[in-house]
């Protein structure tokens, strides 16, 4: 008995030992590309050549292909002006953000006055949009003309919301450049300026 009772401790710290050195293993990171230029976009979108020319296109595949827990998926924007006629909208844990990391680089523009629309939803706690200026969204009675973040959440960072406008019909428009709906929205390190209600 006092043999195996040493062989089952010496078995029980091998073991030990054994899968502390095994290394964790870090979730694959899935990157899709959008390049407005790209003349020869195709899905999955997985590289520059391919890049998709439209952000919602690859922010839909990405969320296609995300895996909770598994899998994260980055939407990497070229530097460029993104002109959007209906709001880019994000309902899952992917990341979107500007190439460069520089607001000024990456522009997402509303489409007023051809068309009167948000520039941008969050509406998922783990979303994270980084490094975009966000300009030009207009809605005739709403808030959030520039970005909404709905009631899951979201995060906000690294950007420039500016020149947005809430028109309001019977009540003002409101939070005209950023709206967040309760408590689960996180904006930081944004510059919030010169958009009107």
């Amino acid at each position: 008995q006092g043999v195996s009772g040493r062989n089952a401790i010496f078995s029980a710290i091998a073991a030990g030992v054994l899968c502390l050195s095994i290394p964790a293993l870090a979730a694959p990171t899935n990157t899709y590309y959008v390049d407005a230029a790209n003349g020869s976009p195709q899905s999955p979108f997985d590289t520059w050549a391919k890049a998709a020319t439209n952000i919602q296109t690859a922010v839909d595949k990405a969320s296609d292909d995300l895996v909770p827990g598994t899998t994260q998926c980055v939407v990497l924007v070229t530097n460029g002006t993104y002109t959007v006629t209906s709001e880019i909208s994000i309902t899952t844990g992917i990341t979107l953000r500007g190439f460069s990391g520089n607001w000024e680089d990456t522009i997402i523009k509303g489409g007023y006055p051809a068309s009167t629309n948000r520039c941008l939803t969050i509406n998922n706690a783990l979303a994270l949009v980084d490094g975009f200026t966000i300009t030009n969204g207009y809605l005739d009675v709403d808030q959030g003309a520039g970005v909404y973040v709905d009631s899951a959440g979201g995060t906000l960072q690294n950007c420039l919301v500016t020149g947005n406008r809430a028109r309001g019909g019977s009540t003002p428009g409101t939070g005209a450049g950023v709206y967040v709906v309760g408590a689960g929205g996180i904006v930081q390190n944004c510059t919030i300026r010169n958009n009107t209600s």
